[in-house]
């Protein structure tokens, strides 16, 4: 595992570059997003999104949501209303995953029972350039061994994986984060709207 330390408001070139080239070879990277640590991958490496699973020792029945920089990189993977792209206005950039219907053809990487993704577009400027460096949505999943506590910094991730096989190939430290994770919303029927996570 490799560690870097960043400035999440402003982080540095090089580090993104470095992100981007990791990301674009299949590998698996543990970094800050705007409210806990996660598990990022590109949504084309169907290798990178299996080791996740691995690291994470989680059952692939379990979904795995991604994230996004723009309406238009939602519109492009989700079925989406005018109704429900107005309510996303309303809430994005910031701390709210919704799920949504996966268009047909789309997002074959995913495991998922029923056609539907989890989404987030996060408040992060760390994220946000790396989703548009690639132009590719990024898997999410907590930075955590399942049922276990979820990583507070990446000084965190690197104990708890150093001696474990399946490792994230980089550890992005953006300092401590409070672990409150997003809240979730089922949007996929706009006029029944559910919490499912506050």
């Amino acid at each position: 595992m490799k560690y870097l330390k960043i400035d999440i408001a402003e982080p540095a070139r090089s580090v993104i570059r470095e992100t981007v080239l990791k990301l674009k070879k299949s590998q698996v990277i543990a970094l800050p997003t705007d409210t806990i640590y996660g598990f990022s991958a590109l949504i084309t490496k169907k290798e990178a999104i299996d080791k996740i699973y691995q690291i994470k020792q989680r059952d692939k029945k379990y979904a795995l949501l991604i994230l996004v920089n723009s309406l238009k990189m939602v519109k492009k993977y989700c079925q989406i209303s005018t109704r429900q792209f107005n309510y996303l206005k309303t809430v994005w950039p910031g701390p709210v995953t919704v799920i949504l219907d996966i268009k047909p053809g789309k997002l074959r990487n995913i495991f998922t029972s029923d056609n539907s993704i989890a989404v987030r577009w996060p408040d992060n400027e760390y994220l946000q350039k790396l989703i548009k460096k690639t132009k590719t949505p990024l898997i999410s999943t907590s930075a955590n061994i399942t049922t276990k506590p979820v990583a507070q910094n990446g000084r965190d991730i690197i104990n708890t994986w150093k001696n474990l096989e399946n490792q994230p190939s980089l550890v992005i430290d953006g300092g401590n984060l409070d672990n409150k994770a997003s809240r979730i919303i089922d949007l996929r029927d706009i006029d029944n709207i559910k919490t499912i996570r506050e």
